[in-house]
């Protein structure tokens, strides 16, 4: 945030120095000050929460420099944006990170919020056209400006134009907590990201004479500043950097490396004694297709063959089943719908009501039935201990690599208890090559090994 701060901070005094300059010189002076462009906001803050706003905007306010002494609106901002819980601070600090993020207060996704700074003063709750810094979530966003936001084409900034202008002049993008905004709606935020520098229908609160060049020239996106801070690298998230950011300096990257001497790979984290089975997963390759295109298919045959098959011939009961992908859950589900006869799965995720969650994870529990099948979603924003898991099968590597011992410290191990990960070297390819999934699991040396960046027979690896 103290890049933001220094930004507006900067701006703000560049422009109120120009109109001191503008407001002695005479009529016929030729000077002119390019800087402003067709509205006010610079600044554009996504954030997935509004217990996350409520910290970005108290860190900003611990920024800010002694001369600013007044800040309007800030009890209604508490109030609205604050914790509305009694629990002390110690227990929030208990848990896992992303129990801690529901832990923090609010957590309502909807909200959006202006902020205009002066020099002596900050107002919340600014409208948007006097407004510096907005903080906002990406449905919020996408509910204010409109459905328009769709027909936007990621890169064009000059064929169509937005009835609102208050993304139009962003200089500086973060994305906070990008990783929440994977379990989230990605759509929303391609939506709005698409739609920052397109240019305005109107501009009422414009002064033309000092616009800059490439707001009027429809560059303004080749000069926007765009911060994701991320856990983890994502292939959504790269996607989002490749189609709607392009700064004419290009992108920098930081990445972890994950090793006992840096960030502790998440199989480290794991407490009880498990048979940790990684196999791995080869797609056949055809000519003229990309191999990626048939690696759906081709792991969910796999799932029939290696996992599901030796589940209906010997049925185990205590058996997980985690599934990241929802549409894959669906594909899953069906099929356990059709050998009902077999072997009695209940499947959750988050569309579950509570009624439904609490019946399958008794019956669970009481071995009234053999498999459950859940989501990474569920995982993520439901965050249960799944009491009586034996053994787990992971459909796909998670999203985020410390769901995976998040899953495994809350099983009940037994001798046999054992928890296989179906994987390929598409999961590499997902991600950057320092910030693969699998390295936030196993490590980066070993991901690189059991994916098939290096040279390598084996497509089996066990972890005791």
């Amino acid at each position: 945030m103290m890049h933001v701060v220094n930004h507006i901070l900067k701006s703000r005094d560049t422009i109120a120095r120009h109109n001191e300059r503008l407001s002695k010189k005479g009529a016929s002076d030729e000077a002119e000050y390019r800087d402003q462009g067709f509205s006010r906001p610079t600044v554009l803050v996504l954030a997935p929460l509004r217990s996350s706003a409520h910290a970005l905007v108290h860190q900003l306010l611990d920024l800010l420099p002694s001369t600013v002494t007044t800040v309007h609106n800030k009890d209604r901002f508490d109030e609205e944006f604050g914790d509305d819980q009694t629990d002390d601070t110690a227990d929030k600090e208990d848990g896992t990170e992303w129990q801690q993020i529901f832990q923090a207060g609010n957590n309502d996704d909807a909200f959006q919020i202006g902020i205009s700074f002066a020099r002596k003063s900050v107002k919340l709750y600014t409208d948007y056209s006097r407004a510096d810094l907005i903080i906002a979530s990406p449905l919020a966003l996408r509910q204010k400006v409109g459905d328009i936001l769709v027909d936007i084409v990621p890169g064009d900034k000059s064929t169509l134009k937005l009835p609102v202008d208050f993304l139009s002049s962003i200089e500086v993008c973060v994305l906070d907590s990008a990783s929440v905004f994977l379990m989230q709606n990605m759509d929303h935020v391609r939506a709005v990201m698409n739609a920052i520098n397109v240019t305005p229908k109107e501009a009422p609160h414009a002064d033309f004479s000092r616009i800059r060049e490439w707001n009027l020239n429809h560059q303004a996106h080749y000069f926007r500043q765009t911060i994701v801070l991320a856990h983890a690298a994502d292939a959504q998230l790269n996607n989002l950097l490749t189609k709607s950011c392009h700064n004419f300096r290009g992108v920098t990257r930081l990445a972890p490396v994950y090793d006992l001497h840096h960030v502790v790979p998440s199989v480290s984290h794991v407490i009880p004694s498990i048979k940790q089975i990684f196999q791995r997963l080869d797609t056949p390759s055809q000519p003229a297709t990309c191999p990626l295109v048939n690696e759906p298919n081709a792991r969910f045959e796999y799932f029939e063959r290696q996992i599901l098959a030796p589940l209906l011939d010997h049925p185990s009961k205590h058996t997980m089943i985690f599934v990241p992908s929802y549409l894959d859950f669906v594909r899953v589900r069906n099929v356990f719908a059709t050998q009902k006869r077999l072997i009695s799965c209940a499947a959750i995720s988050e569309y579950s009501t509570d009624a439904q969650i609490s019946r399958a994870r008794s019956r669970f529990y009481h071995g009234q039935i053999h498999v459950l099948l859940i989501t990474e979603r569920f995982h993520f924003y439901k965050q249960y201990k799944i009491r009586g898991v034996r053994q787990v099968f992971w459909y796909a590597p998670p999203s985020l690599g410390p769901f995976y011992a998040e899953v495994l410290n809350a099983m009940d191990p037994e001798e046999d208890s054992k928890s296989v990960v179906v994987c390929s070297r598409f999961d590499a390819l997902r991600y950057e090559s320092n910030h693969k999934i699998m390295q936030q699991i196993v490590g980066t040396k070993k991901a690189q090994r059991m994916c098939g960046s290096t040279p390598d027979t084996k497509s089996v690896y066990m972890f005791c």
